[in-house]
């Protein structure tokens, strides 16, 4: 099972199996699990997307982009199109519009709940792999970590890509979608930068710096974050990666392999050390995070032991 999406609204997680979609129903409590629908050529599930104003669902894959027009109705799905390599998705309730990151850049979508048009976004991200896509509701900016021209950092803003990773921002690798997350109330990127630990970009829109910090000794691969608005705190997830290329010895593997599980910072904004969480799938590779702030939980995804929660006091 590979996690997709937690929609906190509405209290689902979404995952896929083979080429079926699941959700689970209450997975603070009682949780239940249904069958919602074979989306088709779906070898894995790269993003999901939801517009609450619609009640419409929105699944990303390699083989393009589907559309659930009713969310609570597993039958009604429907091919938007798109290109295939997908590698993440975005709603943006603000311009009824979509966002698809792929493996030649970022792709746009007007109109998807009832007559998409896409269109390639352009702009020096075109041909590179889009990994994450996040939203800056404040500057109606979309970020977007790529790894085409060195891994970096980029600002789509009135139609226009930047670049601003600047010195510091350029992370040796990232695993997968949901590497990135931004905190509207205090202005700030946080992005999951692989073996180079956890970074942060104060006002990313406007005067982008960044910090970046990761445990000292040992090996680390962090893929995945949440971040808990109301308490402020941020959690990342880490897994032993399984490029040959980053384990030369077999003191690398001892390292990363200690590494594996969940991590967590309790002041970002002025402090981006980390510690582990002893007991929370500890010694797991940790694919995927999700925080619900309403509910207080921690969800996550490890490849042994399949997703589970977690109540932080």
């Amino acid at each position: 099972i590979i996690p997709g999406y937690f929609d906190q609204k509405n209290n689902f997680i979404y995952a896929v199996s083979g080429e079926t979609l699941l959700r689970c129903s209450n997975p603070d409590s009682n949780s239940t699990w249904k069958d919602f629908g074979t989306i088709g050529e779906m070898f894995f599930l790269s993003g999901m997307a939801y517009d609450e104003a619609r009640n419409i669902l929105y699944a990303a894959s390699n083989g393009g982009v589907r559309r659930c027009n009713n969310a609570e109705d597993p039958a009604s799905w429907v091919d938007i199109g798109g290109v295939g390599g997908n590698q993440c998705i975005l709603f943006v309730e603000e311009e009824n519009a979509l966002y698809a990151g792929t493996g030649a850049g970022v792709y746009k979508c007007t109109n998807p709940d009832s007559a998409p048009q896409w269109s390639n976004t352009g702009g020096g991200i075109e041909g590179s792999t889009v990994y994450g896509l996040v939203y800056d509701k404040q500057h109606s900016a979309v970020y977007a970590d790529n790894d085409g021209r060195g891994i970096s950092v980029w600002k789509y803003q009135d139609g226009i890509w930047t670049d601003i990773s600047g010195e510091g921002a350029q992370p040796d690798y990232l695993y997968r979608t949901g590497s990135m997350v931004y905190d509207g109330k205090n202005d700030v990127l946080y992005l999951a930068g692989g073996i180079s630990g956890i970074m942060r970009c104060d006002h990313p829109a406007t005067d982008p710096v960044w910090t970046e910090q990761k445990p000292d000794g040992g090996l680390y691969d962090f893929n995945t974050i949440a971040f808990d608005d109301n308490r402020n705190t941020l959690f990342a997830g880490a897994l032993e990666p399984d490029f040959p290329g980053m384990r030369t010895s077999d003191q690398d593997v001892e390292k990363f392999s200690k590494s594996k599980g969940v991590w967590i910072c309790e002041d970002p904004l002025n402090d981006l050390s980390l510690k582990k969480m002893d007991g929370v799938a500890s010694g797991d590779d940790i694919s995927w995070l999700a925080f619900d702030s309403e509910r207080n939980i921690l969800y996550g995804e490890s490849l042994s032991k399949g997703i589970w929660r977690y109540s932080p006091q």
